[in-house]
C-alpha cells in the first residue's frame, strides 16, 4: 500500500559532472542496483529520454546494452564524453594548440585573457581578472575579482574608469553577435527572434570572446579527437560565460533563462582551463576504460555498451522488435527552458545549424507548464506501451521531486496505459523512484467529486498508518496514488458507466467542460483534486517547522528550549491557488528575493508537514518510533555493519512513502552506535546501549524513583500498560503531588505521551541523555509531542538517567527545591551531531 516499492538509496554523487546544474541529480548506484536485481546482464535496456547521461553509462558499465534515444545534440555529446572520459593530458594538449594559435599578430591565450585586464588596486600592475560583478540593467560592472601575481593582492575590488574604458569596445554585439545568430538559424528563419532573445544572457564581451574562439577552432588543422576535446572545453565555457551566475554564488539549479539581479561575468580563458579538471574529475581506476558506443543502426557488443539513436523514440519505434528489450530505465526529465534553449544555441555554435535540426523547435515555446509536460511525457509512455511486451518493467527516476512533477509523471504514464507497480519517495533528498509495467490498462475516466473524495480517504489512511505528520510531498503523493489507481483500473464502475464530464479549472477559477480527455486536462483534474483533498475543511492541518540550520551553535540549545514548540496547529497557511510551472516569454530580471521558484508546489513541499484534525484511528506507534526500534534491533544483531548497510535495510523494511529520512538514520547512529576503531566506516552498538546494559539502567531508574519518593514522603505505585510498558506514579494523601515517571532506554515517546490514558499533573520521560537529538527531531515533527512538552502549554518533561541518579544521591533534595533541582540538567541539542531537518 502507498507505493510499496523499496527505495534504493544509492550513493552521493562524488564529482560534479559537466553542466550538472541542468541535469537531474540522481544518486550513483541506483540504476545498477535495480538492474542487477531485476534484469539479466547482457540484456537490452531502453532509455527514451537521455536526461542523465551518467546513469546510462552506469548501466552500461554494469554489463547491459543500452539503447538511448536522444534528440538533444548536447545531451548526446555529454553521453559520448561520459562513455569515454577524456584524459587530462589530452585536454591540455588540445587547449595548448588553441593557445598557440594567433588572432592577427597576437597569440590566442593572451588575447582572450587581455579582454579581462584590470589594474591592481595596490601596485597598479595590469592583471587579468578572474571575474567582474554586475547589477542587471547597469551598463558597467561594479566590482572585479583578481589575484595580482606581482604584489599578491587578491579579492574583490570596486571597478575603476580603466575598467569602463576597456569595456567600451564591446558596447554592442556587432559582427560577433550576427555570427552567433548565423550559426544557429538562417537570416530568414522565423526562429531567429527566439535566438536573439536567448543571446540576451550573454553580454557583448562574452560573445566576442566565444565567437573569436569558435572561428579560430574552425581554422585549426587538428585531429577529430582534438576537435572533440576542444568542443568539450568550449561547452563548459559556454555555460560559464552566460550571465546566469548569481552573486553571491550558492550552487543552484537553473531552469529559466533569467538573469539574476547581481551576476558574475567569468573570465572565459580561465573557464577553458577549469574545464580540464571538471571533465576529468569523474575518472577513476574503476571507470577509466571506455564504454563501447555505437550510432544506430550499429550495435554495441554483447558484453555491454551504448547504442545512440539521434532522434525521438517515435522515429525508431517500428524498428525495435528485433532487440528483445528487457527493461526501460530512465531519468524522467523536467521542463527546463534554460537547458533546452541553450542546448540549441550551443549545438549550433559547436557544429553548425544543420546539427541543431529539428531540436530548434524548443525555441518556439517560451512557457512550459506541468500540463504541457504531462502531454509530452504521455506520448513517450504511449510509444513504450505500444512497442514493448506488457511484462516489461519501466523504472523512472525523478531527481527533483515535487508535487507537480510527481503528478505529471503519474498521470502521463497512467493516461498512456502503464500499470503502476510502486512509488518510493525520499523527500529529504528530493528523490522519487517509480516502477510500472507496460501493460495497456483501461482508459482514463474521471469525476472531480470522486477524485477529491478518493484523495481525502487515501491521504487520511496514509497519515493514520504513519501515526505522525508527513511531508506535503508524501501526503499529496498518497492522494495521487489512489486517484491514479481509480482512474486507470476501472475500479469505480459508476465512473466508467455514467461517463461523467471532465472538468478543468480556468484562470478565472471557473470550471470549463471538455468532452474528450487529454493528458493535460487529466493532470489538471488530478492535481487540483489532490490539493483540494488536503484542505482544512477536508480534515487536515498544515504547519511549518522552525529551521535551526542557521542558528549559531552557542545559542542553538536556547533556541531549542525556548522556541521549538511554538506551532499554530489550527492555522491554514497555504495559498490554495494552483500556480503552474511557467517560464517567462522573454529574458528578464529575477524577483527581488533572487531565488528562482519554478512552482508554488515546490515551496509547499519544502516548508510544510500535514496532520489530521481527527485522530481516533491513528496508529499508536509512530513511524519514527518504528524506525528507531528497527534500527536498534538491526544494529544490536549486526555488528560491524556500515551506514550504507543500515540505510539499505531500513529502506527495504519501510518501502514506498514510508522511506526513512537519512538524517534520522544518522542521528540514530550517533545516539546508539560507535564506529570501529580499526575500520572507520563500520559501526556497532555502544557497550552502554546493549540490551543487557540498558535493562540494568531501567532497573536502577525504577529503584531511584522509588528511593526518592520514599524520601519525599509520597506513595509510589508501579503500573503496566497494555503493551507491558512500566511506569511509576507519585501521589500524596492531599493530592498535592501528582507525578508520573516513564523510564525508557529509547526515544519512543508516542505511547507514553500521546496515547496515555492517564493525565498526570506532571509527566516525566526518564531516558539516556544520548537520546537528546532523537527526541528533539521527533518533537519538531509531531505537533502533539511539541504541545505536550511546551513549557507553557504542556505538562510533560524530560529527565536524564544521570540526573535521576544525582537526585537520588543528593541529600539536600526536598519537596521545596525539587522543581528547581529537576531543571538543572535539561536535554540539550548536541552541535556535534548533524542538523535535524
Amino acid at each position: 500500500m502507498f507505493g510499496a516499492l523499496p527505495y534504493i538509496p544509492g550513493n552521493a554523487i562524488k564529482n560534479p559532472e559537466p553542466l550538472s546544474r541542468y541535469l537531474p541529480p540522481i544518486p550513483d548506484g541506483v540504476i545498477s542496483s535495480w538492474l542487477n536485481k531485476n534484469v539479466p546482464q547482457g540484456s537490452w535496456v531502453l532509455d527514451p529520454f537521455c536526461a542523465s547521461p551518467r546513469i546510462a553509462v552506469e548501466a552500461a558499465r554494469a554489463g547491459y546494452r543500452l539503447l538511448v534515444t536522444a534528440n538533444n545534440p548536447i545531451a548526446r555529446f555529454l553521453l559520448e564524453m561520459a562513455a569515454d572520459p577524456p584524459k587530462s593530458d589530452d585536454l591540455k594538449s588540445a587547449l595548448a594548440e588553441l593557445s598557440a594559435s594567433y588572432k592577427a599578430d597576437e597569440r590566442m591565450e593572451p588575447h582572450i585573457r587581455s579582454l579581462y585586464n584590470t589594474r591592481c588596486a595596490r601596485c597598479g600592475q595590469i592583471v587579468s581578472a578572474d571575474a567582474f560583478l554586475w547589477e542587471h540593467g547597469n551598463p558597467l560592472p561594479y566590482a572585479r575579482i583578481y589575484t595580482c601575481p606581482s604584489c599578491g593582492d587578491t579579492g574583490e575590488h570596486p571597478c575603476t574608469p580603466f575598467d569602463a574604458e576597456r569595456l567600451s569596445q564591446f558596447s554592442s554585439g556587432g559582427l560577433h553577435k550576427a555570427r552567433a545568430l548565423e550559426r544557429v538559424v538562417a537570416s530568414n528563419d522565423q526562429d531567429r527572434i527566439h535566438v536573439e532573445q536567448a543571446l540576451s544572457v550573454y553580454i557583448p564581451r562574452a560573445l566576442y570572446a566565444l565567437i573569436t574562439i569558435i572561428n579560430k577552432i574552425e581554422s585549426l588543422h587538428i585531429s577529430p579527437i582534438g576537435q572533440k576535446h576542444l568542443a568539450a572545453l568550449l561547452l563548459y565555457a559556454f555555460d560559464q560565460a552566460n550571465a546566469m551566475w548569481r552573486v553571491p554564488g550558492p550552487r543552484e539549479r537553473r531552469r529559466q533563462l533569467t538573469i539574476p539581479r547581481h551576476f558574475r561575468e567569468n573570465n572565459i580563458w580561465l573557464a577553458l582551463e577549469q574545464g580540464i579538471d571538471l571533465w576529468n574529475s569523474g575518472v577513476t581506476l574503476e571507470n577509466n576504460s571506455a564504454i563501447p558506443i555505437a550510432i544506430w543502426p550499429d550495435l554495441p557488443p554483447e558484453r555491454g555498451g551504448i547504442c545512440v539513436f539521434e532522434g525521438r523514440l517515435i522515429s525508431i519505434a517500428d524498428s525495435l522488435s528485433g532487440l528483445d528489450i528487457k527493461s526501460v530505465c530512465t531519468a524522467i526529465p523536467r521542463p527546463n527552458q534554460a537547458f533546452w534553449t541553450l542546448s540549441a544555441l550551443w549545438a549550433g555554435w559547436l557544429w553548425g545549424r544543420e546539427v541543431v535540426g529539428s531540436f530548434k523547435n524548443v525555441l518556439h515555446r517560451q512557457r512550459y507548464d506541468w500540463g504541457w509536460h504531462t502531454t509530452a511525457l504521455s506520448s513517450v509512455f504511449k510509444q513504450l506501451v505500444n512497442i514493448l511486451d506488457p511484462s516489461i518493467s519501466i523504472l523512472g527516476l525523478i531527481g527533483e521531486a515535487e508535487p507537480g512533477f510527481i503528478a505529471a509523471v503519474l498521470v502521463a504514464a497512467g493516461f498512456a496505459g502503464c500499470d503502476l507497480q510502486g512509488l518510493a519517495i525520499r523527500p529529504e533528498e528530493d528523490q522519487a523512484q517509480i516502477v510500472w509495467k507496460c501493460k495497456n490498462s483501461s482508459g482514463t475516466t474521471l469525476s472531480i467529486e470522486s477524485l477529491v473524495e478518493s484523495g481525502v480517504q487515501s491521504a487520511k489512511r496514509y497519515l493514520e498508518s504513519r501515526g505522525e505528520p508527513a511531508t506535503y510531498l508524501n501526503t499529496i503523493s498518497a492522494a495521487f496514488l489512489n486517484i491514479i489507481q481509480i482512474s486507470t483500473s476501472g475500479q469505480d464502475q459508476r465512473l466508467v458507466e455514467n461517463k461523467p464530464r471532465l472538468e478543468r479549472y480556468s484562470r478565472t477559477g471557473e470550471t470549463v467542460e471538455q468532452n474528450e480527455p487529454t493528458p493535460s486536462l487529466v493532470y489538471s483534474n488530478v492535481y487540483n483534486s489532490a490539493r483540494e483533498a488536503l484542505s482544512y475543511r477536508s480534515g487536515f492541518l498544515r504547519f511549518n517547522l522552525q529551521d535551526l540550520s542557521n542558528v549559531e551553535p552557542s545559542t542553538k540549545n536556547q533556541v531549542v528550549q525556548d522556541t521549538l514548540f511554538s506551532l499554530d496547529l489550527g492555522k491554514i497557511n497555504i495559498d490554495e491557488d494552483d500556480i503552474d510551472n511557467t517560464n517567462p516569454p522573454t529574458i528578464d530580471n529575477e524577483p527581488p528575493d533572487e531565488k528562482e521558484r519554478p512552482t508554488r508546489s515546490s515551496d509547499i513541499s519544502e516548508s510544510l508537514l500535514l496532520w489530521l484534525r481527527e485522530t481516533d484511528c491513528v496508529n499508536h506507534v509512530s513511524i519514527t518510533d518504528s524506525y528507531e526500534l528497527t534500527f536498534v534491533n538491526y544494529l544490536a544483531t549486526h555488528p560491524d555493519c556500515t551506514e550504507e548497510d543500515i540505510n539499505l535495510i531500513m529502506c527495504e523494511r519501510f518501502p514506498g512513502l514510508y522511506t526513512p529520512d537519512p538524517e534520522f538514520i544518522r542521528i540514530c547512529l550517533e545516539s546508539y552506535g560507535e564506529k570501529d576503531s580499526k575500520v572507520g566506516n563500520h559501526w556497532h552498538i555502544r557497550p552502554e546501549d546493549t540490551p543487557s546494559e540498558r535493562q540494568l539502567d531501567l532497573e536502577r531508574a525504577f529503584q531511584y524513583i522509588f528511593q526518592i519518593g520514599e524520601r519525599l514522603g509520597v506513595i509510589s505505585h508501579e503500573h503496566k500498560s497494555e503493551r507491558n510498558m512500566a511506569s511509576v506514579s507519585w501521589m500524596d494523601n492531599n493530592a498535592e503531588l501528582d507525578f508520573w515517571f516513564f523510564p525508557t532506554t529509547t526515544a519512543t515517546l508516542g505511547e507514553f505521551v500521546v496515547f496515555n490514558e492517564q493525565s498526570p499533573r506532571k509527566g516525566f520521560i526518564v531516558l539516556p541523555g544520548s537520546r537528546a537529538n532523537l527526541v528533539i527531531y521527533k518533537l519538531r515533527r509531531d505537533p502533539r509531542l511539541s504541545k505536550a512538552f511546551h513549557p507553557s502549554q504542556g505538562n510533560w518533561h524530560f529527565l536524564k538517567f544521570r540526573h535521576l541518579r544525582s537526585l537520588a544521591e543528593n541529600p539536600l533534595l526536598n519537596r521545596e527545591n525539587m522543581d528547581q533541582l529537576l531543571r538543572l540538567d535539561p536535554l540539550t541539542y548536541s552541535t556535534s551531531q548533524l542538523r535535524l531537518i
